[in-house]
C-alpha cells in the first residue's frame, strides 16, 4: 500500500511561491532593476566655540570702516585755504574727504584730498606708490630727500613731490596729524603744462593745513 505524504499548509504556501518564480521566470516580461540611491553624507556641524565658563563665545562683530563718510567742516580737525580760482566740487567719489577743481589757462584740474590712519606706509612707500601711477620707477631710500621737499606748516610736518611722467605728472603732499593719528594727502593728476601752471599754489595749499587753534594763513 503506497505511502500518502501528508502536506502541511506551510509547505503549500512555499509550493505555491516557488510555482510562481518558475512562472514569472518564464515570462519575456523585461527585467526590473533596482538602483539604491546613495546616501546623504552627514552634515558637518561645527562646534560652537564656548568662552570661560561653557557659555557660547559671541561671534566679533566687524569693525568699522575707517574715516569712510567724511564729518562736516566743523569736525575736520584741520583747516585749510583754498587757492584764488580753486573750488570745492560737489562730487567726491569714495576714499576721499574732498574734491577740488583748478582752473588753469589749458582746462580744470581736479585735486584730492583724502586721509588715512597712521602713515599709510611711511614717506618712501607713498612716493613709491604715487611713482608707479605715472609709469616711473620705485627708488630707494637713498633718493627719497632729493624727490620730496619737507616743509613745517603751523605745527605740523609734510612733504609733498612733483612726480613727473611721460605722459602725466603728479602734485602730491601728505601731512601728518599726531594729534588724530593720521595723515592727509593731497594729489593732482595732470598733463605736464597744468601741473606747471598750479605747482605753486598747490603748494601753498599744503602749507595752508592747520589745527583749528592755530591763526589761519594768509591767501595762497
Amino acid at each position: 500500500m503506497p505511502s500518502m505524504r501528508v502536506i502541511t499548509p506551510l509547505a503549500a504556501h512555499t509550493a505555491a511561491c516557488v510555482l510562481c518564480f518558475t512562472v514569472l521566470q518564464g515570462c519575456d516580461g523585461p527585467a526590473i532593476t533596482v538602483y539604491e540611491a546613495p546616501r546623504d553624507a552627514p552634515r558637518e556641524v561645527p562646534p560652537v566655540p564656548q568662552a570661560t565658563g561653557g557659555q557660547p563665545e559671541a561671534s566679533p562683530a566687524t569693525p568699522p570702516a575707517l574715516d569712510e563718510k567724511p564729518p562736516p567742516w566743523e569736525e575736520a580737525d584741520l583747516r585749510w585755504v583754498l587757492p584764488e580760482g580753486w573750488a570745492e566740487s560737489d562730487e567726491t567719489p569714495p576714499m576721499r574727504f574732498k574734491t577740488f577743481i583748478a582752473q588753469t589757462s589749458a582746462g580744470e584740474v581736479e585735486i584730492a584730498l583724502s586721509r588715512f590712519p597712521g602713515d599709510v606706509g611711511g614717506v618712501l612707500a607713498n612716493i613709491n606708490r604715487w611713482r608707479m601711477q605715472v609709469g616711473l620707477a620705485e627708488i630707494g631710500p637713498e633718493a627719497l630727500e632729493s624727490e620730496i621737499e619737507r616743509f613745517s606748516t603751523h605745527g605740523l610736518q609734510g612733504y609733498a613731490a612733483h612726480l613727473t611722467g611721460e605722459a602725466a605728472h603728479m602734485l602730491a603732499a601728505g601731512i601728518a596729524q599726531p594729534s588724530a593719528g593720521r595723515t592727509w594727502f593731497i594729489r593732482a593728476t595732470t598733463t605736464p603744462d597744468k601741473a606747471h601752471e598750479i605747482k605753486d599754489r598747490f603748494m601753498a595749499f599744503a602749507r595752508s593745513f592747520h589745527e583749528p587753534s592755530s591763526p589761519a594763513p594768509e591767501h595762497p
